[in-house]
């Protein structure tokens, strides 16, 4: 669990909202894993 507090650190970690589950540093979801357009929501 990381806690984000910027739009930098979503940038840095592929934050594309919350919760985010990465594996292995890939989203879970297939569908987000080429999106660019991370932040918080």
């Amino acid at each position: 669990m990381i806690l984000v507090r910027t739009h930098e650190e979503a940038a840095r970690y592929r934050l594309h909202g919350s919760p985010t589950v990465l594996v292995e540093g890939l989203d879970a979801d297939p569908a987000m894993r080429g999106r660019t357009d991370y932040g918080f929501t």
